[in-house]
């Protein structure tokens, strides 16, 4: 994989299936990657991961020994066995916002946007050896996308901010590799483009999503290209129910694509299209949200999501992403907050996930390697739909301090459904939260639980 369309009703709602009795006996012991005194940090807005053949990239943000933010760069020409010294790509990280993507002709493409908004440009023709000085590409970026496809194809997508009430949506592309690159070409206008996301595929085909509309009110928008970006079709509405938010979309080597969305107060989603983005199908209830997928050699695709902000859990689907298997921890139990994860294939195929943990008091970047896939049990593993399980909040309305009478935490989400804590079990002060009314949500019940919150 390289990381809707005509209109089509998803009339038919279904919590997804899981394919129980398959476990993944083939996770390799997880390996800390970094250990500074400061935080590792992947991107916030980009993709810091990317493999090809033998070859696993990782771009991540952390200060040199000045104490400097810079985007620093590890290859493992071993399939992840061993890993070079951190190699600095940029002198400025501060923005969060970069992408490094390997294609298949051995060239690795990197773009960083610095906090001035410029857009920065590097790549590599010999697998990440060695590096091309750092180029101007933009002066002016919001959220900048980095594909590929094919041996020469690179593309950024990005909107330009406004200066009336809609943004224009931009592609800029190289047909060469990065050696030079044409004058950006407009792909749309709409009013935003929150949550944008954008996949590449094998077949020419270019897929974009992201929401837009009034707060609490957005719903999640599609537009692809079947010819790399030189043509556009309509912008075509995939979700219809308000507060909709997109997350992810992705791409197979054929005609599959992946996308994960949200849906305010509810449980997080996911459909996908089986004929290229022309009509999207099986609409699925999720209670974690795919954060990221691989899909590999043989068209599996292979999902990474984070479960109460501790745990990264896998799943890969044997049916092209109509439905998934069960899931399986692969982070250890230790405590520590954990995000970020990551996943790629090989052609081999290994699967490659990284992600951030705070498991030493520091943010550090986690690795394992899975050498078979789809693989026989091994042991018990835990299930994207949980176990039933009660929240209760009290007091209720709440002043000061709330108690969370459950097992687990709960995140909590005000009016608009922006995340502004997580509950944990036990005491939580709330103090600082504004007067207003809040929602809880436990990935287990897939419930909201509603909490006032006074003065």
């Amino acid at each position: 994989m390289i990381s809707s369309c005509y209109r089509r009703s998803l009339v038919v709602i279904s919590v997804i299936v899981f394919i129980s009795g398959t476990a993944f006996a083939g996770w390799q012991t997880m390996k800390q990657l970094t250990a500074t005194p400061n935080n590792s940090n992947l991107p916030d807005h980009g993709n810091g991961f990317s493999v090809h053949n033998e070859y696993v990239h990782i771009a991540y943000s952390d200060k040199d020994d000045g104490g400097n933010y810079k985007v620093f760069y590890l290859r493992s020409t071993d399939r992840g066995g061993t890993w070079s010294q951190r190699f600095e790509l940029d002198e400025r990280s501060q923005a969060y916002m970069f992408t490094i993507v390997a294609d298949n002709s051995g060239n690795v493409h990197f773009i960083n946007r610095h906090t001035d908004g410029a857009l920065y440009y590097r790549r590599s023709t010999d697998n990440g050896a060695n590096w091309l000085p750092v180029t101007h590409l933009a002066d002016h970026t919001e959220n900048p996308i980095l594909l590929t496809n094919g041996a020469k194809n690179v593309y950024v997508i990005d909107p330009i901010a406004p200066s009336v009430d809609a943004a224009p949506l931009y592609i800029t592309r190289s047909t060469n590799g990065g050696e030079s690159w044409e004058a950006p070409m407009l792909i749309t206008t709409q009013e935003s483009y929150i949550g944008l996301c954008a996949a590449a595929d094998d077949q020419n085909r270019l897929h974009i999503a992201f929401a837009y509309g009034p707060q609490g009110n957005s719903k999640v928008y599609y537009i692809r290209s079947t010819d790399n970006g030189s043509t556009w079709g309509g912008v075509s509405e995939v979700v219809s129910t308000a507060g909709s938010g997109s997350r992810g979309i992705w791409a197979d080597r054929t005609d599959h694509v992946f996308l994960s969305f949200t849906i305010y107060t509810k449980p997080q989603n996911y459909c996908c299209s089986t004929d290229g983005g022309s009509s999207w199908e099986g609409l699925q209830s999720l209670p974690c949200v795919i954060r990221d997928i691989a899909v590999s050699s043989n068209n599996t695709p292979h999902a990474v999501a984070v479960q109460e902000d501790n745990r990264i859990l896998y799943a890969p689907s044997v049916t092209r992403g109509l439905t998934w298997n069960d899931t399986a921890r692969i982070s250890t139990l230790d405590p520590g907050v954990r995000s970020k994860p990551l996943i790629e294939a090989d052609e081999v195929p290994n699967l490659h996930a990284v992600w951030n943990g705070r498991q030493t008091g520091k943010v550090q970047l986690y690795y394992r390697k899975c050498t078979d896939p789809i693989g026989i049990e091994d042991n018990p593993m835990l299930s994207m739909l949980g176990r039933e399980r009660k929240v209760k909040l009290s007091p209720n309305p709440v002043d000061v301090t709330v108690n969370l009478h459950s097992s687990s935490p709960v995140a909590l989400f005000d009016k608009s459904g922006a995340k502004v804590a997580v509950l944990r079990p036990g005491k939580n002060d709330v103090s600082l939260l504004r007067t207003g009314v809040y929602f809880a949500w436990s990935e287990y019940t897939g419930q909201p639980v509603k909490l006032v919150k006074l003065q």
